[in-house]
């Protein structure tokens, strides 16, 4: 079997992280595996390493502010038939698209007339975070019209979609990770330690920073702690995407003076190794779809304190092997993470619940064997969309083979034309 996948980024991160295991998982069942992604970064390193032929095809986010604009028709048509072009070449058996936010995959599956599974690591409706710039219901008639069969990551992510799809078409699909070798007792380096004091309770929150991952309420929650004379620190791991907020972050800490409180540690390829180190994980985010984070710092031993909502909700049993406070509430917060320092034995309990509960998401084997049956099903099947994409092909026929290069101008009319009539249509 081959197996295209197609992302909306390069970077190693959710979706991308969760494409790598599977990907891990496909090669070691003897498939064969390609990618496309819009650019090259750190996930196409990954990919070379497992000697993935990749594709780099630049196309077009569609959750953009404001609306869709002529050129966003435009660059999708223009991706859609490059990767028609690269399946066709590529014999490609199923084509996977690892997002709700890029639609060229799907389309270009239908213009190949190949079988297609689109799947959602996100909520696609959400002001805070991502808001698709098609309708729900339109974007839902698309999936069904370009899919053979549509994953979520968690229920939380299937519920936004209730009644919008067939059921016969939809699987909740979990994401996975692996213990440490010895089970999760395996000492880390000290990197954590030797950042703050040896008795300082130490607590650790990573994703990227970006408003809705809502570090600031750690940081605030924090220094509530330190105002009462609490020996706590925070440690803040990921990649600063949204500036200004990273710049708000800072200077609330500088402010303070809680720089020797709070550390910031950018991007690290050894988060799993910091949770060990640290007493808990904070998981802020009002929009977690899954919850990757939860579950790593679970098989680790270390329990969490997650925001209730979504996918962390759907992980976390409030005070079995781990703690949830209402978004936003920074004073639960703060009493939640109190309660931790206060009660040693609350928190050894934690600790082992959350291990046992990561062994529920550890299993890959669990997790891809039903999707690769379904997968293996579809070779040989056609896209539901074909005779739609049939007649969209006879079209583009006009303006060359399908990955030929069309001038700008000709393709700008094209999109203005007859695709965005057809997306018109399915609205």
């Amino acid at each position: 079997m081959r197996i295209c996948f197609v992302g909306h980024q390069a970077s190693k991160e959710g979706a991308g992280r969760f494409m790598l295991d599977q990907i891990d998982y496909l090669l070691q069942h003897d498939v064969t595996v390609f990618a496309i992604v819009p650019e090259w970064g750190p996930l196409c390193d990954e990919l070379v390493q497992r000697r993935v032929e990749i594709a780099v095809v630049p196309n077009a986010l569609w959750n953009i502010p404001g609306g869709l604009k002529a050129r966003d028709y435009e660059e999708a048509v223009v991706a859609s038939r490059g990767m028609a072009g690269l399946f066709r070449q590529w014999a490609i058996d199923v084509v996977y698209t690892e997002t709700s936010v890029v639609i060229a995959g799907a389309l270009g599956a239908a213009l190949a007339a190949l079988p297609h599974v689109w799947h959602l690591h996100e909520f696609s409706y959400n002001p805070r975070a991502i808001e698709m710039a098609l309708p729900r219901d339109t974007l839902a008639r698309l999936m069904d019209l370009t899919s053979n069969f549509v994953f979520f990551n968690s229920k939380a992510v299937a519920r936004e979609w209730d009644g919008l799809l067939p059921e016969s078409k939809t699987r909740v699909v979990y994401n996975w990770t692996s213990f440490p070798a010895d089970e999760g007792s395996a000492p880390g380096n000290g990197h954590v330690r030797s950042l703050f004091k040896e008795t300082t309770f130490v607590a650790t929150i990573v994703g990227s920073i970006v408003p809705f991952k809502r570090q600031m309420d750690a940081i605030r929650a924090v220094g509530c702690l330190v105002r009462e004379g609490v020996d706590i620190g925070l440690l803040v791991v990921g990649p600063p995407l949204h500036e200004p907020y990273y710049n708000s972050l800072v200077k609330l800490v500088d402010e303070n003076g809680w720089r020797a409180i709070v550390r910031f540690a950018g991007y690290t390829e050894n988060a799993r190794q910091l949770m060990r180190e640290s007493d808990v994980t904070l998981v802020c985010s009002d929009s977690e779809s899954f919850g990757r984070v939860t579950i790593e710092s679970m098989a680790q031993g270390t329990p969490v304190i997650g925001a209730d909502f979504g996918g962390t909700s759907e992980i976390i049993a409030d005070g079995v092997d781990g703690l949830l406070f209402p978004p936003g509430d920074v004073a639960c917060l703060t009493q939640r993470l109190r309660s931790l320092i206060e009660e040693p034995n609350l928190r050894l309990h934690l600790s082992r619940g959350a291990t046992e509960t990561a062994k529920r998401f550890c299993d890959a084997e669990a997790v891809m064997a039903p999707v690769v049956e379904l997968l293996q099903g579809l070779r040989g099947k056609s896209n539901p969309s074909w005779p739609l994409a049939s007649f969209i092909e006879s079209g583009l026929s006009t303006f060359g083979a399908p990955d030929a290069i069309v001038s700008r101008t000709s393709m700008r009319h094209m999109a203005r034309g007859l695709v965005k009539r057809v997306i018109r249509r399915i609205w």
